[in-house]
């Protein structure tokens, strides 16, 4: 993903210095990303950082290490805190998470396994889910850690697929969403697993006539978060982009601010790092 929203600039040219200006403007005085409330907060942290990287922006090192050494002093036991945690120290350690950290880390992730061959959000969910196994794929890779019996992880994600090719979050939720659609297409792809053309095409079917994609079929309006992983995961199965490109250029300069970010969709009022990742990454998908 980081590949990718480095192609961003391309298509924002002078403008990407007002992503800069914005990006440096949500880091908060004690280190970290500000949230929407204005609050230093790890998880938008993850996205801040990502932009930097993906920007060539400077990160200040000392005072992002402070800050997330305090976030290690909390131990955190949640997937979203323990993939938040190391993704950023990855991001300010780029040569690899320091021992002490990464240890606890893994281990704490390798406890959420389930026996289903995926992983939990938390110890006390029952069942593994799609976002918590993509997470935790992750935050193994961030640490350098390989991940275990990455088969099961294929199977898991399987169990996921709905009649109409789709992928909901876990088998008793039957919905099946863009974002989770594609975060299962991309860690079957990853692991040497074959997504079946059905749950490609039911990705397709989510494209909205005036661009962008939609969360599912009977959302109303596209969103950002949906198209940006939508396209990370068509390109990753080699689906041509060519007939959405204008279109989905035209949808992401419709959330486009001067502040230097973007709206997650067209009823959205806040800016922060989150989205404005996305949409570093679906220009860079969006690149010819």
């Amino acid at each position: 993903m980081l590949q990718v929203a480095r192609l961003a600039p391309i298509a924002l040219g002078e403008a990407t210095e007002n992503v800069r200006s914005f990006i440096r403007s949500r880091i908060h005085d004690s280190g970290g990303f500000v949230g929407r409330d204005d609050r230093p907060d790890l998880y938008y942290s993850v996205f801040g950082l990502d932009c930097m990287v993906a920007l060539s922006e400077g990160i200040p090192d000392d005072l992002f290490r402070d800050f997330l050494d305090r976030q290690g002093d909390e131990r955190p036991q949640g997937l979203i805190d323990l993939s938040s945690l190391a993704r950023c120290w990855s991001a300010i350690r780029p040569r690899g998470v320091p021992a002490p950290i990464a240890c606890p880390l893994e281990n704490s992730l390798l406890s959420l396994r389930g026996s289903d061959g995926g992983f939990r959000a938390s110890l006390d969910d029952a069942k593994s889910s799609i976002y918590a196994t993509f997470l935790a794929a992750g935050a193994l890779q961030d640490l350098g850690r390989p991940v275990p019996d990455t088969g099961a992880i294929i199977d898991f994600v399987q169990t996921c697929v709905t009649a109409d090719g789709g992928i909901g979050n876990d088998e008793d939720a039957p919905i099946p969403m863009t974002p989770i659609t594609s975060a299962g297409i991309t860690l079957i792809r990853h692991f040497g697993g074959t997504v079946d053309r059905k749950t490609i095409d039911w990705l397709l079917g989510c494209a909205h006539p005036d661009g962008g994609f939609l969360a599912g079929p009977d959302t109303p309006i596209p969103d950002l978060l949906s198209t940006a992983t939508a396209l990370h995961a068509l390109a990753g199965e080699d689906v041509s982009l060519e007939k959405l490109r204008e279109l989905c250029l035209d949808y992401v300069d419709t959330l486009w601010t001067k502040q230097g970010s973007f709206f997650g969709h067209w009823a959205d009022t806040h800016l922060d790092c989150e989205y404005t990742f996305y949409g570093l990454l679906a220009l860079g998908h969006l690149q010819p």
